[in-house]
């Protein structure tokens, strides 16, 4: 509901598909990087998660490191990136929080593209949090903060100022339904109301000193 446009987009983290599924579905192309090969054979048993991301032709999966291919992406390439992997606080998904991470993802978005992150606030201390929020708005100027229930933020952010669009107008029918599935008693875009906050967040959030995450000094 964040991207200007849903040609190109990228997610860094496969899984099981839950955050990639529902992306595959709003955009022209998806790429998928995923360092864990077991995860593959996972995904024709569970179709129902991830609206059967596997027979997808517009997806396209890639072995890699997610750090290595950002680095030698095209610039400009996405018009959404999304960070679908663990907490920082595992030291192997530690490396896809940083100062310089971000950085490789800024050069892969488009001027006007949005970089997706989720997080848990429950698994990262106080400080955690304010050093991963100080770090990503050194990066992107820009974010929306959407807050999901157990601890979970939602935090879309961009070199450019964002416009949220909804009800969205290219929502597939298949996504709507199931999300609407999960909300008995009220609207989808009732539910987004509700989520996602005004305006900037660093417009807003007082921040209070905090270092950035480096590669240098996790």
């Amino acid at each position: 509901m964040v991207a200007p446009r849903h040609e190109n987009a990228l997610v860094i983290g496969q899984g099981l598909g839950m955050s990639a599924g529902p992306l595959s579905l709003l955009f022209n192309r998806t790429d998928i990087v995923e360092l864990n090969k077991a995860f593959a054979p996972l995904l024709p048993q569970v179709p129902d998660l991830h609206f059967n991301l596997h027979k997808n032709p517009r997806v396209r999966f890639i072995h890699d490191d997610g750090r290595r291919f950002l680095r030698l992406a095209s610039k400009q390439s996405y018009d959404l990136i999304m960070n679908s992997v663990a907490t920082p606080t595992y030291y192997s998904a530690g490396k896809l929080y940083t100062l310089e991470y971000f950085q490789s993802v800024s050069h892969a978005l488009r001027p006007d593209g949005v970089f997706c992150l989720l997080f848990n606030a429950k698994e990262l201390s106080d400080a955690g949090t304010f050093s991963l929020l100080q770090t990503l708005k050194a990066v992107f100027p820009y974010a929306r903060l959407a807050v999901f229930g157990g601890g979970y933020y939602m935090v879309a952010s961009s070199p450019s100022s964002l416009q949220m669009q909804y009800p969205h107008p290219q929502l597939p029918t298949e996504l709507s339904q199931r999300l609407q599935e999960y909300l008995p008693f009220i609207s989808l875009w009732e539910f987004f109301d509700n989520v996602i906050l005004p305006g900037n967040l660093f417009n807003y959030l007082d921040l209070p000193p905090a270092p950035l995450n480096k590669d240098d000094f996790p």
